[in-house]
């Protein structure tokens, strides 16, 4: 089974997102994982996960930071590492307002973390691929 690392693109997002000086922890966190991957094989940990999987969620967030942050959460140990971080993140927000439209924004912001993940994740076999040959 190939593993998977950061492509440029990415470890230039994730370069870009450590520099800003605006950027929050939970995204450097994510950020700094997907760069240490850029040239080994090592597996995103369920805490960084989590904070990527935060940071996809965050409307706020730069484009440069989501990539990173993608990247990272597509490089977890498991695919249900990062299922799972998405999961506990939006049950997280979801308690904290219990209304049905906060539930209903919670689960909308699920779906699109899982989105990005396997968008990034397909983006990373092409890269992958494009660097084999």
């Amino acid at each position: 089974m190939a593993t998977k690392k950061t492509g440029s693109k990415a470890a230039r997002n994730a370069s870009k997102t450590l520099t800003s000086r605006s950027t929050s922890k939970k995204s450097k966190s994510a950020a700094g994982s997907a760069l240490s991957q850029r040239k080994s094989s090592r597996k995103t940990t369920a805490k960084v996960a989590k904070k990527a999987s935060a940071t996809l969620r965050d409307g706020r967030t730069a484009k440069a930071s989501k990539s990173a942050a993608g990247s990272a959460l597509s490089q977890a140990g498991r695919r249900k590492t990062a299922k799972k971080a998405v999961k506990k993140t939006a049950k997280k927000s979801a308690r904290k307002s219990t209304s049905t439209s906060a539930v209903s924004t919670a689960t909308k912001a699920v779906r699109k973390a899982v989105k990005s993940v396997r968008k990034t994740a397909k983006q990373a076999v092409r890269s992958a691929k494009k660097a084999v040959r």
